[in-house]
């Protein structure tokens, strides 16, 4: 009896002791999904690796050595070329970089501002780089048509082609500015409030790569550049990410179908890049199937 009165009161004495050394529930560490703040603009959760893979691009200037490295060698590969081929694949360097640094600014906020600022700040330096991230998008999309068009020697209306691409972004870029103006952040949510104007975008996101982008791709598929159809495959898993946002609810704590839509992209980009090296090359050894003396 008195064995198991001492035992009894070991035990008491042992979960005491627990109790005390375990820190309280508030200084537990929290889950590293909770670390990061949400979005300023509609209050969304950001996941703790959202914008990681543009972040480090960006930041560490990966990306403009790679865009470098592109221009160079396309240079090295030397033959005759005309001054639009050099223009147009120095404007999609361009655009990609721009898209580069909307995208780790709209999504890294909370890491690229050294000093917090206020709310109302935080929330109208988002908006500001939401814009520019839905201007860059497109302006990737019209580079890409017309570094394409000129590989493909503008053939089958190309250039009609190239040219409604770049009204599409000069569109985007005119509701970007007047449609979604920063009187939207005196709303709750300036998302919600300009929702026409970002489903207009959309749209046009969608004539740009699902129409004059797929109809340039299939010309490609037909012609002695048929590799370079495999462009247009690479970057098509992103922009449906991008457009229907499935459910990844077991990774959402890390990221979610817009970390896809970044991987697909710059993957797009590298195959753009290889690919219209590889076309520099074709040109080279064979001049009279561009029409090139």
């Amino acid at each position: 009896m008195h064995n198991d009165q001492t035992r009894l009161q070991t035990e008491v004495r042992n979960t005491q002791v627990a109790e005390e050394m375990a820190p309280p529930v508030a200084e537990r560490p929290q889950p590293r999904s909770l670390v990061r703040p949400s979005y300023y603009l509609d209050g969304d959760q950001r996941p703790l690796h959202r914008g990681a893979m543009v972040a480090c691009f960006h930041r560490h200037s990966d990306w403009a050595v790679a865009c470098l490295l592109y221009i160079v060698v396309g240079t090295a590969i030397g033959g005759r070329e005309h001054a639009a081929g050099s223009v147009l694949r120095v404007l999609l360097v361009l655009a990609t970089l721009y898209n580069l640094a909307a995208s780790d600014w709209l999504h890294n906020l909370d890491q690229n501002v050294p000093v917090p600022l206020s709310a109302m700040e935080m929330k109208r330096v988002e908006w500001t780089y939401y814009r520019h991230d839905l201007v860059s998008i497109s302006s990737i999309l019209t580079s890409s048509f017309g570094l394409w068009a000129y590989n493909l020697d503008w053939q089958s209306g190309l250039d009609y082609g190239f040219g409604a691409s770049c009204l599409c972004t000069a569109l985007v870029a005119l509701i970007a500015t007047y449609g979604m103006a920063e009187s939207s952040l005196k709303a709750a949510n300036p998302i919600l409030v300009a929702k026409p104007f970002v489903t207009i975008v959309r749209l046009i996101f969608f004539v740009q790569f699902f129409c004059l982008l797929l109809y340039e791709s299939r010309i490609a598929h037909h012609s002695d550049l048929d590799f370079c159809f495999l462009i247009w495959l690479v970057y098509m898993p992103g922009f449906l990410c991008y457009a229907i946002k499935p459910a990844v609810t077991r990774f959402e704590f890390a990221f979610g179908a817009h970390e896809f839509f970044h991987v697909f992209v710059f993957s797009g980009h590298v195959a753009s890049f290889t690919c219209d090296l590889l076309a520099r090359a074709h040109r080279v050894h064979h001049p009279s199937v561009f029409g090139v003396p």
